[in-house]
């Protein structure tokens, strides 16, 4: 499996702040590498920015559902929307099996994040999923991360490194 890391960026300076996730990153001692960007002209999304590496995915979300956030998880609403995210990821029609593993909360990079790890299952495959969900100058900060199991060692810490990058 590849390390794909999808990133949703605002601007064109985000895209170099996209490319610029690889430098440093590696993982059993082969650097992580920049792959691609897509702009979405049909819906305001931004751009798209992929790194690869073996054995996860990681998608990037940041949005603000017409309002503005709280920074980290105190916002009034973010409990309610953390739930509906949960709900959410029981639901994924390309999985089976999918359960709620645990749940907690986590500081990445010197952001609070509330995460939840789910394990499920794909043309007889497991995999584990955790949802970080977090608030960061008025947008909620979601990333979503997808790992063969048995999960490797030390590629969560490769995902969390990429997470701080990206909320520094």
């Amino acid at each position: 499996c590849i390390l794909t890391m999808r990133f949703v960026c605002e601007d064109s300076m985000a895209i170099n702040r996209a490319r610029a996730l690889s430098d440093g990153l590696a993982f059993d001692g082969l650097p992580m590498k920049f792959a691609w960007i897509r702009k979405y002209e049909e819906r305001p999304m931004g751009y798209m920015a992929k790194l690869e590496r073996d054995g996860a995915e990681l998608d990037e979300y940041r949005y603000d559902l017409g309002r503005k956030w709280k920074d980290g998880t105190s916002d009034p609403n973010f409990d309610s929307h953390f739930k509906e995210l949960s709900a959410s990821m029981l639901k994924l029609k390309d999985f089976s099996d999918i359960k709620s593993v645990s749940t907690g909360n986590e500081k990445i990079g010197g952001s609070d994040f509330r995460t939840e790890t789910f394990s499920m299952k794909r043309d007889g495959k497991s995999f584990e999923t955790t949802v970080y969900l977090s608030a960061k100058g008025g947008k909620l900060l979601k990333f979503r991360s997808t790992f063969n199991e048995p999960v490797k060692e030390g590629i969560k810490d490769i995902v969390k490194q990429c997470i701080a990058k990206r909320t520094s």
